[in-house]
């Protein structure tokens, strides 16, 4: 192979490994982020999920390092999820807290019932 051919790659992988994302300390990030994209199911009674969204306003007052929590109506998602459930630790033994927690439990025996499609993703910033 001729070294010409391999400057493309040269390039690629010194702006890759250069790059501000690729240097990033995610250890040096302020707080963990919990998303939950929901789908309800068709036949879930409004006061049913009212009730589950009620449980997680009052998860941040019960639980140390439980930061906040929003719900964001989603306009448009390609796997049919409606809701945006947010939710702000400040670290990671804070969010296995919540995880064990018996009001985040009620939320899952009430709420699984009601949900079509349920995805998480924890994330850093």
């Amino acid at each position: 192979m001729q070294t010409k051919a391999l400057y493309p790659l040269f390039l690629f992988f010194f702006i890759a490994t250069n790059s501000p994302l690729a240097q990033e300390d995610l250890s040096e990030s302020k707080n963990l982020y919990h998303a939950l994209l929901i789908e309800w199911k068709e036949d879930a009674a409004q006061d049913d999920k009212n009730k589950v969204l009620e449980i997680f306003k009052n998860l941040p007052s019960k639980i140390d390092g439980f930061e906040a929590v929003s719900f964001k109506k989603l306009i448009r998602s390609n796997k049919g999820h409606s809701l945006l459930i947010l939710m702000r630790f400040s670290d990671e033994s804070a969010l296995q807290v919540y995880q064990e927690h018996p009001e985040h439990l009620r939320i899952k025996k009430i709420g699984m019932p009601l949900i079509a499609d349920l995805s998480k993703h924890d994330y850093w910033d």
